[in-house]
């Protein structure tokens, strides 16, 4: 496959090895029991559903719709040695490729609003990076099919240090705890934008968290 088929194509294979989940899909945690169920229904029925991704500038492609589908191929990958020569579509599967970052991060968003709910800390990352990326609370309402106060409520802590974001995912705190610290910080009267306010919240994280309970 040459770069100008690539690029002329709407669609290419990729070996999985070439393949990575992008930052713009907004599903970073998957339990690991939907992906196994997931890759028993790929093994049994074949991959029903494509991926979707953009070019990473490397050969490969970073997936943006997908994610679960992707997590479940590589699955198989680990579980089935010869992969590529007994279900070679699976080892090279189909990825539909979008122009640039802003048609990638509409089917990430497209595909992630018909699919159950996200984690919190999912929503608070991609909440965040739309806000980032100039949408209004509104649009990124509709893009997620849930209320603006909602949306609110999530960009209210998309400015927390990833520790709080990561200790969050882990389900290591929940989200009244993840308030309460945000809480703490205007306390102290400091932003949580920033780069001095994040180097700061990141220094009040680590003096909290053992005891962090709100």
């Amino acid at each position: 496959m040459t770069k100008q088929s690539i690029i002329a194509a709407d669609e290419a294979r990729f070996p999985l090895s070439k393949l990575s989940l992008s930052s713009m899909n907004p599903r970073q945690n998957v339990p690991a029991a939907e992906v196994e169920e997931l890759a028993e229904s790929i093994w049994t029925a074949g991959l029903i559903q494509n991926l979707a991704g953009i070019m990473d500038g490397n050969g490969g492609a970073e997936i943006v719709a997908g994610g679960r589908r992707l997590r479940a191929l590589q699955l198989l990958a680990e579980r089935h040695a010869d992969l590529a020569q007994v279900r070679p579509e699976l080892a090279n599967p189909p990825v539909r490729l979008a122009p640039d970052d802003s048609t990638a991060q509409a089917w990430a968003v497209a595909e992630n609003a018909a699919r159950r709910d996200l984690h919190p800390a999912d929503e608070i990352r991609a909440y965040g990076k739309m806000e980032r990326n100039g949408a209004t609370p509104a649009t990124i309402a509709r893009a997620f099919a849930v209320t603006e106060k909602s949306v609110y409520r999530r960009l209210a802590l998309a400015g927390l240090p990833e520790a709080v974001i990561d200790a969050l995912a882990a389900n290591e705190i929940n989200l009244s705890a993840a308030a309460c610290f945000t809480g703490i910080v205007k306390l102290r009267g400091i932003s949580i934008a920033g780069t001095r306010g994040h180097d700061q919240t990141q220094a009040i994280w680590g003096l909290f968290r053992p005891s962090l309970s709100c």
